[in-house]
């Protein structure tokens, strides 16, 4: 401003430049200092020198002091985790239990370095993640209960309050003893999700069947000698795990945000070698437009059209560790459209994108999808009554013949499934989900034969 007679606006622009390194910036603003300065009397090469050290500082500028407390903080805190990591990792956790991504990269962190992450339960974990040491000495971090969502900390407070007085015993015991007015319906409920009853010998899905089948209140009768599901009330059950349970992954997700203990991406990772895939979390450590082999699930996918009015997915790809965003653009989407709202794993190529820290993914090409019974080394279940199958080559699953076949197939909707086999060096079976199942009729198998030809619909 006052050397080259800048108004605070045009200085801003130049300030911008500095803090976001932008050489493009720098460059435009580097000719209109110099020019200015010499316009207010400052010399050339003055003028020139002050910038070329304003140019300097933009490649990696640091206040001294700031750096000196940086460096007392990393010194610190590598300390305590290279002493103290247990502790260490758990007050990471107890810092970001609001930030479910952050909570699944620690959760993700401890399970790398074989420390146990231990459940919810409702009669030993605190308000935050603690250290809880076993019986052999060994130390633990158990899962703190406001990570769980619909629980706040006001509810968790009448919950340990009352168990300070004696531990609960059954579930039905819980719900006597937890009446006041900040532990709801949906508290329990996800408390019930994430677990926090298996240690009474209660799996989450019977007792979340029992508790809405008494629309969420306790029971009146004060069965004071009996549990919920037999046996006394002074002597708990044996812990319980519901994780093979169906449905038990979906309860943990819905309570915490992330699996956590359920992660149905374990019984895929086998085959990670088999694809030479990465897994999702492995991404960040690409460079920014690389091209990469990767599988996870997908856990969320919507379509949508863009202003020029193409077709797009917009999806969300996530292993036992991280998610991302990965966009499914039309000249590939209709690779991928098959395998929403479909359970399984997908094995994809993608280019990498990094925006600073945030990590996204765009689709290149389908590999493959793999079902939960093909990741167990089973066949997919065989049928008696006839199935729909349509024949296409890989052209036309990216091109205008699929968008035909859907467009046909919503004018019968219906609850039979029907699957796309295509060749991609080898050959593909794909189960198309359920929002696409149809009712078969004659009309239906006419129209679909008009668009393949009568060799591409096989129904037997």
């Amino acid at each position: 401003n006052r050397m080259a007679g800048f108004t605070m606006q045009e200085a801003d622009i130049l300030r911008k430049g500095v803090s976001k390194k932008k050489a493009d910036i720098l460059a435009k603003q580097r000719a209109v200092f110099v020019e200015k300065s010499i316009e207010k009397g400052v010399p050339k090469k003055t003028a020139e020198d002050v910038f070329a050290l304003i140019d300097f500082f933009a490649g990696y500028g640091f206040n001294k002091s700031h750096g000196v407390a940086y460096a007392i903080m990393v010194y610190r805190t590598a300390w305590l985790k290279a002493h103290y990591l247990i502790q260490y990792l758990a007050a990471l956790m107890n810092s970001g239990i609001d930030t479910e991504d952050r909570l699944k990269e620690l959760v993700a962190e401890c399970r790398s370095k074989s420390i146990p992450i231990l459940p919810p339960d409702i009669n030993k974990s605190d308000k935050l993640f603690a250290v809880e040491t076993q019986a052999d000495g060994s130390q633990n971090i158990r899962f703190g209960l406001l990570a769980i969502k619909n629980l706040g900390s006001k509810a968790i407070d009448e919950i340990m309050e009352e168990r300070s007085n004696r531990p609960y015993t059954t579930f039905k015991d819980f719900q006597r003893r937890s009446g006041g007015s900040k532990v709801n319906r949906k508290s329990i409920e996800c408390l019930i999700k994430s677990g926090a009853f298996e240690t009474l010998g209660e799996d989450r899905v019977t007792v979340l069947r029992e508790f809405n089948n008494q629309n969420g209140k306790a029971p009146i009768v004060d069965d004071s000698t009996t549990g919920l599901f037999g046996g006394s009330v002074g002597e708990p059950g044996a812990s319980v795990s519901s994780c093979d349970t169906a449905g038990a992954a979906a309860m943990e997700k819905e309570a915490f945000g992330f699996f956590c203990f359920c992660s149905p991406f374990q019984q895929y990772e086998s085959l990670l070698a088999k694809y030479n895939a990465k897994r999702v979390a492995e991404c960040a450590d690409c460079d920014d437009g690389s091209t990469v082999t990767v599988m996870g699930l997908l856990t969320s996918a919507k379509t949508a059209k863009s202003k020029a009015g193409h077709a797009y997915g917009k999806c969300t790809l996530e292993d036992d560790s991280r998610k991302v965003e990965l966009m499914v653009f039309e000249y590939v989407l209709g690779q991928f459209q098959p395998c929403f709202d479909r359970e399984g794993a997908i094995v994809l190529e993608a280019n990498v994108r990094m925006d600073g820290d945030e990590l996204s993914l765009t689709a290149r090409k389908f590999i493959d999808f793999v079902t939960p019974e093909q990741a167990k080394g089973s066949k997919l279940i065989s049928v008696t009554h006839p199935v729909l199958k349509i024949r296409m080559t890989e052209e036309q699953v990216n091109g205008e013949i699929l968008k035909n076949v859907l467009l046909l197939t919503h004018h019968y909707p219906g609850k039979e499934h029907w699957r796309i086999l295509y060749r991609n060096g080898t050959e593909h079976c794909l189960e198309v989900g359920n929002k696409h199942w149809v009712t078969i009729t004659p009309a239906l198998l006419k129209g679909l034969a008009e668009i393949l030809g009568p060799s591409g619909v096989d129904y037997s």
